[in-house]
């Protein structure tokens, strides 16, 4: 029997579950030099940093804003501004602005070819949003608040493109009872586990070394064809003994 495409990306799957997680080796241009404002907001990084160590956010976080202020290309200075937001447990939707930011800065083009400077952003971005996405996600988490956070998520664009969020959100029909707003708390939190889960691929592909290993572990594709491989095996070696 002739194998197809999609049988030989299963057996990847099965037998190199990271290796599908995206494309091969990524391919770099030429870091460029940082300008004379890139160089003072990596400065100002380093000492917000600094300061985020010593437990002091508030300096931390005056210091990213000039940062921002200094340089507003610099990807780099809005993914640790969300980082910063992570630590303070600031609002969901305000920390993916900045990684929203990040990750539309880092992305290469046709144009700007992507750089590992830029990859270590996009994956430090992509890792930390799939992991602000799944805070949404807590059982505990009153569905108003989910709600109140999803439409400010909307209200960003871009995100939800695409999604039944979206759709739902376009839809001038009343929702059945049951629902919240435009969408249901169900609709709502299979999205964002969809989005959250893609952005930790992405996450994984770009490099980051924990979004690659927790990715690995809730791929549910590779799980369940690993699970057919080794039962398939226990059954070969069964049969021989």
């Amino acid at each position: 029997m002739t194998s197809t495409s999609r049988d030989r990306k299963v057996l990847d799957m099965v037998f190199d579950p990271e290796g599908s997680l995206g494309p091969g080796e990524l391919s770099f241009g030429p870091d460029q030099e940082p300008s004379a404002q890139d160089k003072e907001a990596i400065q100002l990084e380093i000492r917000a940093i600094q300061a985020a160590e010593g437990g002091d956010t508030d300096q931390a976080l005056q210091l990213l804003d000039q940062a921002v202020s200094t340089s507003p290309s610099w990807a780099s200075t809005y993914n640790n501004r969300a980082q910063l937001g992570r630590m303070t447990k600031k609002p969901a939707p305000e920390i993916i602005r900045d990684l929203n930011k990040a990750i539309k800065l880092a992305t290469p083009s046709s144009e700007v070819p992507l750089t590992r400077r830029n990859a270590k952003t996009l994956a430090q971005a992509y890792t930390q949003r799939s992991a602000v996405l799944f805070t949404l996600l807590d059982p505990s988490l009153p569905a108003e608040q989910l709600e109140a956070q999803v439409d400010q998520l909307r209200q960003l664009g871009g995100l939800f493109e695409g999604t039944k969020l979206a759709q739902q959100a376009s839809s001038e029909q009343q929702p059945p009872e049951g629902e919240f707003g435009s969408f249901s708390v169900e609709t709502a939190k299979l999205t964002i586990e969809e989005l959250a889960s893609r952005d930790l691929s992405l996450g994984a592909r770009y490099g980051n070394s924990v979004a690659k290993q927790v990715a690995v572990q809730t791929n549910p594709y590779a799980k369940l064809c690993g699970k057919i491989v080794r039962e398939a095996l226990v059954s070969e070696y069964s049969n021989r003994s």
